[in-house]
């Protein structure tokens, strides 16, 4: 009887993967109707396929599942970057409509005060004040003075005499500079009207980006 258990229980397995042979399948049956301790044998393989079965479902679950959470966040990264990129082309696109014109007023030296208040008060009637800015001469050569601070010999230069003019530069919105020029035209105290366009609304954003920095 020994003997024959070794046979079965060698048979057990491919029995229970349901892969021996209709002969090894019978003996097999009519061992276990009176052998206790093979039925036992068969029992414990099947709480070890069951165990491997479960262990290899929840693996492959969290593989599963690990992926969907990279998937997720793949999605998410995705989505916060095509976000991005609408709202930036938004706002330099939003931002260059309303400020990508730019119009210098350069105002004669001998301009008395009572004409340069005329323009200013033209353009704060027509624009907000924050998309207009006044440089008098004196504020021009600073600028000059605070660039080139460590080249003496060019500042010196101009100790004597300022060659720079006084300007009022307006940003304003697309296709607005023919009514702005028409509202000037008549005014005195102006010595030329200079208009500065970029077409490139991504080259104008880093320009004005740069010169803020």
């Amino acid at each position: 009887m020994k003997k024959e258990c070794e046979i079965v229980q060698d048979l057990l397995f491919c029995y229970y993967d349901g892969v021996a042979s209709n002969s090894s399948k019978g003996l097999v049956e009519n061992h276990l109707q009176a052998c206790e301790n093979c039925r036992q044998a068969l029992k414990d393989i099947e709480k070890d396929r069951n165990k491997q079965e479960n262990h290899e479902e929840i693996e492959y679950l969290k593989k599963i599942n690990q992926k969907m959470k990279k998937k997720t966040i793949i999605a998410i990264i995705s989505l916060v970057i095509l976000a991005t990129f609408v709202i930036s082309n938004l706002y330099i696109l939003g931002s260059f409509y309303q400020n990508g014109y730019q119009i210098t007023i350069i105002l004669k030296d001998e301009i008395s005060q009572e004409q340069l208040e005329n323009i200013k008060q033209l353009l704060v009637s027509q624009y907000d004040e924050r998309k207009i800015e006044y440089l008098s001469k004196e504020d021009a050569l600073n600028q000059v003075k605070e660039k080139f601070k460590d080249k003496q010999d060019l500042i010196n230069n101009y100790a004597v005499e300022n060659p720079f003019k006084a300007t009022i530069t307006v940003k304003t919105k697309q296709n607005q500079e023919e009514e702005l020029l028409k509202l000037l035209e008549n005014l005195e105290g102006i010595n030329h009207i200079k208009t500065n366009t970029v077409d490139n609304p991504y080259l104008w954003f880093i320009s004005n980006f740069l010169k803020n920095k």
